[in-house]
């Protein structure tokens, strides 16, 4: 019979790193869906917010190929935590409007959306029971 408190323990900690993965996810496409405000804003035309999708793009890579000190100093759970916090400043600095501001908020939504993965794989991976690793994986 499995233990009350470990079942709890994974299912909570999948819920919680399904809920970052679905903030981050939801962060990243904040831009696209408010293209053609923010570009018209900007001055730009609605379908250069391609340009800005990348750098986001180009954001998360940046964090997979150089984060991984971060997740081995702050751990899994403040990883997520600061990647979140870069997120939401992003869309503080798109807020300005300005093309700069954009360019800058695109780079950090990408860095703030990088975390998400690896940080919660190592989340699930400690807390998982073996026996459901391949269902939540």
């Amino acid at each position: 019979m499995p233990n009350p408190a470990a079942t709890a323990s994974w299912v909570a900690a999948l819920g919680a790193t399904l809920l970052m993965q679905s903030v981050a996810s939801f962060l990243t496409q904040t831009l696209p869906v408010v293209a053609p405000l923010i570009m018209a804003s900007a001055g730009l035309a609605p379908e250069r917010i391609g340009n800005l999708s990348s750098l986001v793009a180009f954001g998360t890579v940046l964090f997979l190929l150089l984060g991984g000190p971060f997740l081995a100093r702050l751990g899994p759970v403040r990883t997520l935590q600061l990647g979140t916090g870069i997120a939401a400043a992003a869309l503080l600095v798109a807020a300005m409007g300005a093309l700069p501001a954009l360019m800058l908020a695109s780079l950090m939504l990408g860095i703030g959306y990088g975390p998400t993965p690896p940080a919660g794989s190592r989340i699930l991976a400690a807390t998982a029971p073996k026996d459901h690793r391949t269902l939540i994986f």
